[in-house]
């Protein structure tokens, strides 16, 4: 089929009709060169081929089964088994708009090799948890201060193979999260950019219940603690700056949404810095 301008990577787990709507978004894409889709299967108990298999008469598809190892690991298989220069990473939860690689391919033209990131719309506007999870992502993506590194969500990130790899990909110690988080940081620490790219939109539809969102941010707060451990960094934020970011998050959904379902998002982005706040603390160590 020719070289691939762009490789899909796509880690999967144990979420068979979630993958599915993410090949059948990308079979519909609208682009006009040719592109690749790696399905990168971090071990399910039940292996998604079957799944992939329905898609490859429509596109230039290849299943690989991985042993297990946590996301940061597949998706750097999937990029050492690209065969194109740009590699777009997304998530078994998430359907690309028709237009995502077409404005990731322009992105790419104009900037050069930077770190493209675009933005996540929440595919579950009715579950208030789902809502909010999406929200406090598309607000971290944008924040900006003198003690943060911007960052874009690996379930939107597309980079320049050869970059990517010689920048050593994700680091795999992490398991669940804050792989792009430090990614992005090395990366902009090895002098490479991060650029924005709005029209590049992927629907994001992982449901939550109050239970495990509060248990997700829990984990997010865990990892965290890793992430300065890997990085030999300690969180540098003043007690201005931490006010700063609390206040601007919860008054957030108040530039999107009704006035009372902007107090519930309020309310519920302040429970997720609870649950981050006490898994950061909860592993943490002092001594």
């Amino acid at each position: 089929m020719g070289i691939p301008a762009i490789s899909v990577v796509i880690p999967a787990y144990a979420y068979p009709a979630g993958l599915e709507r993410a090949l059948e978004a990308l079979a519909r894409q609208d682009f006009s060169l040719p592109f690749e889709t790696l399905v990168m299967d971090d071990g399910s108990p039940a292996p998604l081929e079957p799944v992939a298999l329905r898609y490859r008469d429509v596109l230039d598809l290849r299943y690989i089964r991985l042993p297990g190892g946590g996301p940061a690991k597949a998706r750097n298989a999937g990029a050492r088994a690209a065969r194109a220069s740009w590699v777009a990473f997304t998530d078994h939860d998430c359907e690309p708009a028709p237009a995502w690689l077409t404005e990731l391919r322009r992105a790419g033209e104009r900037f050069g090799p930077v770190l493209l990131g675009g933005p996540k719309v929440t595919g579950l506007p009715e579950n208030d948890w789902s809502v909010a999870h999406d929200l406090i992502g598309e607000f971290a993506s944008g924040w900006r201060s003198d003690f943060t590194t911007p960052y874009f969500s690996t379930n939107n990130l597309t980079v320049p193979r050869v970059p990517f790899l010689e920048a050593g990909g994700f680091d795999e110690r992490f398991r669940y999260a804050q792989e792009d988080r430090e990614f992005c940081s090395r990366w902009v620490a090895q002098g490479y950019r991060l650029e924005a790219v709005p029209g590049a939109v992927v629907r994001h539809s992982h449901s939550f219940t109050g239970r495990s969102f509060c248990r997700q941010h829990f984990r997010y707060g865990t990892n965290a603690v890793e992430y300065h451990r890997i990085r030999n960094s300690q969180p540098r934020w003043t007690l201005g700056a931490k006010a700063r970011f609390y206040s601007a998050l919860v008054r957030y959904p108040w530039r999107s949404l009704h006035p009372w379902r902007a107090l519930r998002m309020s309310g519920i982005l302040a429970l997720s810095q609870v649950c981050y706040a006490c898994g950061y603390y909860s592993s943490r160590d002092d001594s």
